[in-house]
């Protein structure tokens, strides 16, 4: 029973980690781009955050582009689950 329980609450939790995980790696990689460095990356109990310094974002298109690259990816990423569980049903 105990078994069962875990692998039921394990598997999405882990799953919504990794979800976060690539979201926050997503803002990192696109602030490396644009030249901000990511002062540390936190893994805490109830998410993960990325802190950049935010001082050095020289232009408006630049903090944008950043905030919105995480989004991004877990759209695109929840796009391709679903293509791909429609694909197998």
């Amino acid at each position: 029973m105990l078994f069962a329980f875990l692998f039921d609450f394990f598997y999405p939790v882990a799953w919504a980690y990794l979800m976060v995980l690539l979201h926050e790696l997503a803002h990192i990689a696109v602030a490396y781009v644009c030249g901000v460095k990511a002062e540390r990356f936190e893994v805490l109990p109830f998410g993960i955050t990325a802190h950049l310094s935010g001082a050095y974002i020289k232009k408006p298109i630049h903090e944008i582009t950043i905030a919105a690259a995480g989004p991004i990816l877990a759209a695109c990423l929840h796009l391709r689950v679903i293509s791909i569980t429609l694909a197998v049903t």
